[in-house]
């Protein structure tokens, strides 16, 4: 479901910008914000490798999570302008909380950036130009760690069955090439920006299985 939703939005997206109702936007100006939606996931993945990591050194590990926004922010701002770095400071700072209010547990940063996904989601299809735009272009930062996170919930207390285990996960990433038909089905029938409904549903079942579905229901 993961894979299946990232992928839909990364490939919908282009056409989702041009959209006069969104930013319409000519294919090269909108491929730039293609490039922050996926450089969003690398930085949440810096962080990500930060948060959920042991480190000992609390003062350390607080300041690393400072810095890489920091670069991310300065990053932006060289590549595009002021504005554009402003508004995406916003979801960066967004990004930095959830990652606090994830408290280093897998299943529960799991859960919150699933359940911010789905509001970035609802706000895109309830809205027009730039909110909606920006809505979608920041779920990049969200996504960034869901992939390892499931990995880890998946695969834990299988003991001998480890690696049958994570060669089904990795099986699983089917779904990028499934999820993305269906969101195109909808984008043929209802329209581009009726189509992100579909990723919708991927996100509520990645943060159910954040907040109750991970947990194993038989024991060996």
């Amino acid at each position: 479901m993961y894979v299946g939703g990232e992928v839909s939005i990364g490939s919908m997206m282009i056409s989702y910008l041009g959209l006069d109702e969104i930013g319409g936007l000519p294919a090269a100006d909108a491929s730039k914000y293609v490039a922050i939606y996926w450089g969003g996931q690398m930085t949440g993945r810096f962080l990500g490798a930060i948060s959920l990591s042991k480190m000992k050194n609390v003062l350390l590990k607080y300041a690393g999570m400072f810095l890489i926004p920091v670069i991310a922010f300065v990053a932006i701002i060289l590549s595009t302008d002021i504005m554009t770095a402003g508004i995406y400071a916003l979801f960066l700072l967004i990004n930095l909380a959830a990652f606090f209010f994830g408290k280093s547990m897998p299943n529960r940063t799991l859960y919150l950036f699933a359940a911010v996904n789905i509001v970035l989601l609802v706000v895109a299809l309830s809205n027009s130009g730039t909110v909606a735009m920006w809505s979608i272009i920041a779920m990049g930062l969200f996504n960034s760690i869901m992939w390892s996170n499931i990995f880890t919930l998946a695969i834990a207390g299988l003991g001998k069955y480890t690696s049958q285990g994570s060669s089904l996960l990795v099986m699983m990433i089917l779904g990028g090439a499934i999820l993305p038909v269906f969101m195109g089905l909808v984008a043929d029938t209802y329209g581009v920006h009726a189509s992100f409904i579909v990723p919708v549903f991927s996100y509520i079942y990645i943060a159910f299985y954040g907040l109750n579905g991970y947990k194993p229901k038989f024991k060996e």
